[in-house]
């Protein structure tokens, strides 16, 4: 006989000072003055990038990831796609299941009074007095050592790992390696490139 995954939900986590009500179909509602990382520290005591991870968000009828977890709102629904305090199994795929589709290149994002676009090959080209956190920024609404390494100096047909952020000049073409705002999960060749989305 399988495995099962013993009943749990709908259940209140308590931790760290913190409480959080998952449903019976895995799903938060936030609330004013909720943020992710009180939902971790509260359902695993911990917070982890794992476990900030572990929520998907549903907005304009599809699920997808949180780009940023700093931009969670009162009145979004979260869905809790990982395994869970006295659980076995992992998660099954929220019902309904609807992705929301990949960001359609080329595009101009905009975010804190920066600009930039991402050409249809996700290609950025870098112009005068352009930086790497100013890209950052119109993007995904952050800067963070993580998000520098999302960015490749592309040299002929392949990319190379950006060793310096503060080194780029006007002139040179950029790959963007990361995950866009609206992108599924990605899968990376080893050169940096995208081999084909994982849902």
């Amino acid at each position: 006989m399988g495995i099962i995954n013993p009943r749990i939900l709908p259940k209140t986590f308590t931790g760290q000072g913190h409480q959080v009500t998952v449903n019976d179909d895995r799903t938060i509602q936030v609330k004013p003055g909720d943020w992710l990382s009180k939902y971790t520290m509260a359902i695993w005591g911990d917070c982890t990038k794992q476990h900030l991870n572990a929520f998907l968000v549903k907005r304009e009828g599809f699920w997808g990831h949180i780009d940023n977890p700093n931009q969670i709102k009162a009145g979004d629904t979260l869905y809790v796609d990982a395994v869970l305090p006295g659980e076995r199994l992992p998660p099954p795929a929220p019902r309904p299941f609807p992705w929301r589709p990949p960001t359609k290149l080329p595009r101009t994002f905009s975010g804190h009074g920066y600009q930039v676009t991402v050409d249809a090959d996700r290609t950025i080209k870098v112009r005068p007095g352009d930086w790497l956190s100013k890209y950052a920024m119109a993007i995904w609404g952050y800067w963070s050592e993580e998000q520098a390494k999302g960015f490749r100096l592309q040299q002929g047909t392949s990319t190379i790992p950006i060793t310096n952020p503060n080194l780029i000049k006007a002139g040179d073409t950029l790959y963007v390696s990361a995950q866009l705002p609206g992108e599924p999960a990605l899968m990376w060749r080893a050169d940096g490139r995208i081999a084909s989305p994982r849902l």
